[in-house]
């Protein structure tokens, strides 16, 4: 996670948070968890980004999420 100290403008490009980028699972197991990113503004409201160009604010937060292996 990082927080942003001041304004800042973002650009973020992230291609494994679809299903299909996710781990597969082996001998009937199930598929992990594709990777996210989300911009958590100061004020609590939840912005999943995938493609995007963003200002973010003092306080904001980027949140990135890796990805979980199958199972």
């Amino acid at each position: 996670m990082y927080e942003f100290l001041a304004p800042c403008d973002v650009v973020m490009y992230s291609e494994q948070m679809r299903p299909e980028f996710a781990a597969w699972g082996m001998d009937g197991g199930h598929s992990g968890q594709p990777a996210s990113v989300t911009l958590v503004r100061r004020s609590g409201e939840r912005i999943r980004v995938t493609k995007a160009r963003l200002d973010a604010g003092t306080g904001d937060r980027l949140v990135l999420v890796t990805g979980g292996g199958g199972g």
